[in-house]
């Protein structure tokens, strides 16, 4: 479709780490099979794959895990990341340059150098940093949307990022100069993973005509399915109060004879796994991590799969994934969920930490396995339809020749 183009990619990390180092990664090779050449700029990382720009990822990045004084001022700007990126943009001299989850490592130092080199700027966000310095529209473990309007200094009154002052006070700090920076300015296109994600950024302050709304795809056809009745009902994710953990574990608690596979770590594992193991939880399992392989062949024996979050997801690819693996989905109804799913044909919807309405969809499936079975095959189908490559592509690539 159209002309070869050299596309620059930008983000934290260039390993899988998170789901958008996944969509990054996916995307670049879909760039490449279709005969683009891409070129990543990321955050250095002994994880990182091999690649020969890795010369020009900036030395001096930040340490998010423990961070030191030095870490915090580069988070808020990094000027190894500017000096990088400059270089990196005369070395491959990209026709576009589409950002993922810049901050953080890289800052919005890059911004005024890819634009002062003339070049478009396109990013997909993954998450609701645009409108919200903590990421996630959430306060104090609910929903909140209190800095609509680029109103960050709420996220200090509140103490939004783990109850802490000093750390609210950085991400007012990092959000106000990403803004003078650029953070919306800069950008000529954002990218929204779900229609509920592009209403939400654009009835928060981003401009309307800046943001299009393109769904992740799910290579469904690197997924065998398998159309069997499963054992258990799973959940793999991050182990997080925002991904609905805490209800999950209650409803279970409540279903003693059906099993549920938990498949992850995160900031409450600790804490449900002691729980569980306090209240005698004896049909909740912990997989823990699990690679690629291993996750793949947990979902096959599933029963279907549960996404019981109670923040504004995004997208879902949890949720397409299982989809794609024949399996079907038992999911809170919030943010993008009900746009990766059909509710009712291959999914059912529960309202977010309704512990009551999520164990009566668990009995449902359990009761009904045949349903379960007919469910997921009518997902795969679904996905299939909805988030193949070739429609990402075209979507993708309409952006970048209307900016070039």
């Amino acid at each position: 479709m159209g002309r070869s183009m050299k596309i620059a990619v930008a983000g934290q990390n260039y390993h899988i780490k998170g789901g958008s180092d996944k969509v990054l990664m996916d995307e670049q090779n879909l760039l490449r099979s279709y005969g683009h050449e891409v070129a990543p700029f990321c955050g250095s990382d002994p994880k990182n794959e091999d690649t020969r720009w890795e010369e020009f990822f900036p030395r001096r990045d930040v340490s998010l895990s423990s961070p030191r004084l030095q870490d915090v001022c580069r988070y808020v700007y990094n000027n190894d990341a500017k000096k990088a990126v400059r270089r990196f943009i005369s070395a491959f001299r990209p026709d576009i340059f589409h950002c993922h989850i810049y901050y953080g490592k890289l800052s919005a130092s890059i911004l005024g150098e890819i634009k002062d080199s003339g070049i478009p700027l396109v990013q997909t966000i993954h998450e609701y940093k645009t409108v919200c310095p903590t990421y996630q529209l959430i306060s104090n473990e609910q929903v909140c949307e209190k800095c609509s309007g680029f109103a960050y200094y709420n996220v200090l009154f509140n103490r939004c990022n783990r109850n802490s002052v000093l750390r609210s006070a950085v991400s007012m700090v990092e959000s106000y100069a990403s803004y003078f920076l650029g953070s919306i300015s800069k950008i000529d296109r954002f990218i929204a993973v779900s229609n509920f994600q592009r209403q939400k950024v654009v009835e928060m302050g981003v401009p309307k005509d800046k943001v299009v709304t393109i769904y992740n795809f799910i290579d469904a056809d690197s997924c065998s399915p398998t159309y069997e009745t499963g054992r258990y009902f799973l959940y793999f994710g991050r182990i997080e109060k925002t991904k609905g953990i805490w209800s999950l574990i209650r409803a279970f608690e409540k279903l003693k004879t059906i099993t549920l596979l938990v498949v992850g770590t995160g900031n409450e594992y600790s804490a449900v796994t002691s729980y569980c193991e306090l209240q005698q939880i004896t049909n909740v399992k912990f997989f823990g991590f699990a690679n690629r392989a291993q996750l793949n062949d947990l979902i096959k024996g599933a029963v279907a799969t549960i996404v019981p979050s109670v923040w504004y997801e995004t997208f879902g690819l949890s949720a397409a994934e299982s989809l794609a693996h024949g399996k079907p989905v038992i999911a809170a109804d919030i943010g993008g969920l009900p746009e990766v799913l059909s509710p009712g044909e291959d999914s059912i919807l529960f309202e977010p930490g309704n512990v009551d309405q999520l164990s009566l969809a668990v009995v449902d499936l359990a009761m009904n396995k045949q349903r379960a079975v007919d469910m997921g095959m009518a997902g795969r189908r679904n996905v299939k339809a909805k988030f193949n490559k070739a429609k990402h592509y075209e979507e993708l690539v309409a952006v970048y020749q209307s900016l070039t």
